[in-house]
């Protein structure tokens, strides 16, 4: 049981003394939730979902806590959100059976039967076009009826593949809107649907072709539009990692997450940076002056947390790179601890490997300034970039960062054409290089950056 499940449901106790329950059958739940057999299926500081069992069927229970001051001002203009859910719910769904206790404005139950189903993101990447043309009959008929999710996720709907059919589990963010949305509230609706797949897969290509008719968009703007808003998103969320939350704990030294005991082998030892390996995993502390140490701290943005959250990014994004696990403040520039990556130091023969995850974090709309052979593990699913120093939360130079790649190459050699043709062909339409004109010209400013980089390797220069 995680820390947090453990608070939540702790919390949720102490908030239940001397209630009285009205429906018998949520008290059994609700005694069923705290034992080991339940599944964890979300987890937040607001609410908990637990998938549990009771008499011989299984059930799904939603327990509403939430920890917003605003709570008790919300609930006088909006109902609780058991009670919404529920109306939803049924509203849609006539055969859905759901029960409800409403203890007080920060306390409710909700509960209905468990459907063995695949979520809508899993069915899209076994039959994409099957899934697709359900999920369009589906949200065609739920717009009808003038509902909309604000807050749409693939994940908050199950295909039914022996009914074809569509069925809602998650409706916290619908709202009704009159007799039928319009098609910009339809438009909005499937970028966010969009965004919670994986970019550019087949059942997103595919949910794109079949929804396209219902906003009046075309399928390449569905998808490049919601690229930008999964890269926004994740770039929003990666704060999390700063806060308290589901994944992350604030710890006692300031930081976040507890560090492991610091003292092991080392790896490396620079001017800059010392890095220690002891059991699974691997602590790097930052070695700055004092008026760079001094200018971190004045702007609240140390390197030990800075690159604490641009592993958590590129983690959002599903881009191979070491787990964060801890980040500490230090006299120095800080502290941060990742899980060891098991593997080789890449080498010459893997830089097409490289130019791909350049071409990903691209992708993403992230920029790497120091994507060199030395920052990646090379492991049998490919490399890992284990040193986030270069990693920006947003793609500003794309030529620089495949210059400094560029750079691990001998210049005008068959390994550096080989390097651009890999990028450019990986790096899809996140770069506006429709032009041979401007690819041209892209690769030519890569050459420069790639030149002045080897200059700087020669003067014993390696920085980003």
């Amino acid at each position: 049981m995680t820390t947090l499940l453990r608070d939540n449901l702790n919390r949720v106790s102490d908030l239940l003394a001397g209630h009285d329950w009205a429906n018998e059958q949520m008290n059994e739940l609700w005694a069923a939730a705290q034992l080991e057999s339940a599944v964890l299926l979300r987890l937040s500081p607001q609410r908990t979902v637990l998938r549990l069992s009771s008499h011989g069927k299984e059930w799904v229970l939603k327990i509403f806590h939430p920890m917003r001051k605003s709570t008790a001002l919300r609930q006088i203009f909006r109902a609780c959100p058991a009670t919404r859910e529920k109306a939803l719910l049924e509203a849609y769904d006539k055969d859905c059976i759901a029960a409800i206790e409403i203890v007080h404005a920060g306390l409710s139950f909700l509960a209905r039967p468990w459907v063995d189903a695949l979520d809508l993101a899993n069915a899209l990447s076994i039959s994409p076009e099957k899934t697709a043309k359900c999920a369009a009959r589906y949200f065609a008929s739920f717009f009808e009826k003038g509902w909309l999710d604000l807050d749409p996720s693939a994940q908050d709907y199950l295909y039914l593949p022996m009914e074809d059919a569509l069925i809602p589990i998650d409706l916290g963010h619908a709202q009704r809107h009159g007799d039928c949305i319009p098609a910009s509230g339809r438009h909005g609706f499937f970028l966010r649907i969009l965004s919670s797949l994986p970019d550019d897969g087949p059942g997103a290509r595919a949910l794109a072709n079949s929804c396209s008719p219902l906003c009046g968009a075309s399928p390449a703007e569905l998808l490049e539009g919601s690229r930008q808003l999964r890269n926004n998103r994740f770039r929003h969320r990666s704060f999390r990692c700063l806060r308290s939350c589901s994944d992350f704990r604030p710890s006692n030294d300031g930081g976040h997450q507890a560090l492991v005991e610091k003292k092991g082998r080392s790896l490396s030892t620079s001017k800059r940076s010392l890095v220690e390996h002891q059991n699974k995993t691997v602590t790097k502390t930052w070695l700055l002056k004092r008026w760079t140490r001094h200018l971190a701290k004045t702007f609240g943005q140390s390197q030990a947390k800075r690159s604490f959250r641009m592993l958590y990014l590129l983690e959002l994004h599903g881009i191979p790179a070491a787990r964060p696990l801890a980040w500490s403040p230090t006299p120095h520039a800080g502290e941060l601890t990742c899980a060891f990556v098991n593997g080789t130091h890449a080498n010459p023969n893997d830089l097409t490997s490289l130019a791909r995850h350049l071409a990903a974090t691209h992708r993403a709309g992230l920029g790497n300034r120091d994507p060199k052979m030395s920052n990646f593990i090379l492991t049998e699913n490919g490399p890992v970039l284990i040193d986030a120093d270069g990693v920006r939360d947003r793609m500003s130079r794309p030529a620089r960062d495949l210059g400094r790649l560029l750079a691990e190459a001998q210049a005008d050699s068959p390994a550096e054409e080989m390097l651009i043709h890999t990028y450019l062909g990986a790096v899809s339409s996140a770069l506006p290089l429709e032009s041979e004109a401007q690819r041209n010209y892209f690769i030519g400013e890569a050459q420069e950056f790639a030149n002045a980089f080897r200059r700087r390797l020669l003067q014993g220069k390696d920085n980003q």
